[in-house]
């Protein structure tokens, strides 16, 4: 499926991006997982998941911390995580430099939208 929008994507003038798809059943079962629950999340804190495009080639030895940014658990392709506020700018290079640039990151928030 990814593929297909890939190569939808192809006709646009001099842009290449990167196409993470999961079925919406996948984000359901993630979603009625409630996974946070798992973690007392601080006052501010916003949750986050990040979609990987494939599997970490490195083993990963989880949860990590750094700068605000929590990493607690990857779910197959799903890693979950936390940020505090003020620590969005460490986010992402923290997500990028774990896990590599062939991902997507959502709140938690944005997720539960996509699946109403």
């Amino acid at each position: 499926m990814a593929g297909r929008v890939r190569s939808q994507g192809s006709d646009v003038r001099y842009a290449a991006f990167l196409t993470v798809v999961r079925p919406l059943a996948s984000i359901q079962r993630l979603l009625r997982s409630d996974p946070f629950a798992d973690w007392n999340s601080g006052e501010g804190e916003r949750r986050t998941v990040t979609f990987l495009r494939g599997a970490p080639r490195k083993r990963i030895a989880l949860p990590l911390e750094h700068k605000g940014v929590r990493i607690h658990q990857r779910r197959g392709l799903d890693v979950l995580s936390t940020y505090a506020d003020g620590a969005h700018t460490a986010f992402i290079p923290f997500i990028e430099k774990t896990f590599g640039q062939e991902l997507t990151t959502r709140t938690w928030e944005t997720v539960q939208k996509v699946a109403r």
